[in-house]
């Protein structure tokens, strides 16, 4: 039986935020010959779920980086959050040099301006690490903005208590500042038990330390009784490096970063020049 792991932003998704039509007669025939297919990202449940629903697919999912598993079925089979002593020590590190912070949990997501402020900023941000211009035209924007905000609250940071009210699964940071950024990262990857993925320049994701894609996505292939070498992992970025570390069958697509390149056991064509068909038609 085989497997076939896709990371989204920059793999199985094109620079426009769309499955390309080739990528999705792929999937589809995977489906057909009766092998599995599952979704390992950095994005959460509220994120991906509209993307399975405009496409009519359904897989099991591996979300926030590996800190959380949720079946074909919309079942939550593991979750990993941050520990709570963990995140009081971060909470002081995110609100240094007014970071564009988002707090992913088991619950809401949670931001700390206003809805309006938060979506401009990560707009800017998501244009200027990506020089992408699918945000250019209203329809793609306002679709963008709905997705995005979608069970969105906001949050007084300076509230600690806010670490019983729910598991953190997730945080995102981002500033415009490279400095900023470098100086965040630097303090954040001292504190025990904290995973920091450097995902640009510009932006960091951070989760609980014991968890990534690889060991959530080795979880789901014990439960299934699956073999390593029918495994096949793709991905472009730095939250994907344990993937490429672990599983033999690692594909990086031509977009990737020049790290996830290096341990890549193949190269295939970019997310938007359809990598994931070429590749695929190769092993199937």
């Amino acid at each position: 039986m085989k497997l076939f792991a896709f990371d989204l932003d920059g793999t199985l998704l094109s620079d426009s935020k769309e499955i390309t039509e080739n990528s999705l007669k792929t999937i589809n025939r995977i489906v057909q010959l009766g092998y599995k297919w599952v979704i390992v990202t950095g994005r959460n449940y509220d994120l991906v779920k509209p993307i399975l629903e405009q496409y009519n697919l359904s897989c099991d999912l591996i979300l926030n980086n590996g800190h959380q598993y949720i079946d074909s079925n919309n079942k939550e089979v593991k979750r990993i959050p941050i520990k709570s002593e963990t995140l009081k020590e971060t909470l002081p590190i995110l609100l240094k040099d007014k970071n564009h912070t988002t707090i992913f949990t088991n619950k809401e997501k949670y931001i700390f301006t206003d809805k309006e402020s938060y979506f401009k900023e990560h707009v800017k941000i998501l244009t200027t690490i990506n020089n992408n211009h699918y945000l250019s035209s209203n329809e793609n924007l306002n679709y963008y903005k709905n997705m995005l905000l979608y069970n969105t609250k906001t949050l007084d940071l300076t509230n600690t208590s806010i670490t019983k009210q729910f598991d953190v699964l997730k945080i995102d940071l981002a500033n415009l500042d490279e400095n900023k950024v470098q100086n965040s990262y630097q303090l954040l990857k001292d504190i025990d038990d904290l995973g920091v993925h450097k995902t640009s320049d510009y932006s960091l994701e951070i989760t609980e330390i014991s968890s990534n894609k690889a060991l959530m996505l080795m979880n789901l292939v014990k439960e299934k009784d699956l073999s390593l070498d029918n495994i096949y992992v793709f991905g472009d970025s730095m939250n994907d490096i344990e993937l490429f570390e672990t599983f033999p069958n690692s594909i990086a697509m031509g977009n990737a970063d020049k790290k996830i390149k290096e341990k890549a056991k193949w190269i295939t064509d970019t997310n938007n020049n359809d990598g994931i068909y070429k590749a695929i038609k190769n092993i199937i």
